[in-house]
């Protein structure tokens, strides 16, 4: 669904009852982004994980995209990208299987902060390699659950789980 509001253009998806949705794309009129994607923790009884696969996918997927709407709308470079996430004390990330093999429990940690609010990222063209421009900030939430850094990169590469794991 579309439509203009005060900040410019918002994008979203179907609303449920309560009038919510769980994903936006706002477009300021100033040339500005903010997407939001929201995790649902429905039972208090499972454990809290970040869907890290899905979501670093996800967003490296939609930052080209976003890229270009920019460029056509006549916004200019450098373009500054931060990452938030907002009531994630407590979580943990999530690791697929067979990746999850890999890796000793000792490993896993919980994010000790509600809102982490991640250093922003500059890149001076709309063209960028978006897997490079975000590791540091990917890294930075592999980080707060006590992690070296993302497991879905090689070098400066997203792969997802194109990743050659350790057995």
């Amino acid at each position: 669904m579309f439509r203009r509001n005060f900040d410019g253009y918002l994008i979203h998806g179907q609303l449920d009852r309560a009038g919510a949705t769980g994903s936006y794309l706002q477009v300021f009129w100033t040339g500005g982004l903010e997407s939001v994607n929201t995790l649902a923790q429905l039972d208090p009884n499972i454990p809290k994980r970040l869907p890290a696969l899905e979501s670093e996918g996800q967003l490296l997927k939609r930052l080209p995209v976003y890229a270009a709407a920019l460029k056509n709308l006549g916004a200019r470079p450098p373009l500054f990208l931060a990452l938030s996430l907002i009531g994630v004390s407590g979580y943990s990330i999530e690791i697929p299987l067979p990746p999850a093999f890999s890796f000793a429990p000792q490993h896993e940690g919980q994010i000790e902060v509600d809102s982490l609010i991640l250093p922003e990222v500059v890149t001076e063209t709309f063209e960028s390699d978006f897997d490079e421009v975000l590791k540091p900030a990917l890294d930075g939430v592999w980080n707060a659950a006590g992690w070296r850094g993302s497991i879905f990169y090689e070098g400066s590469r997203w792969v997802g789980l194109g990743k050659k794991f350790p057995h």
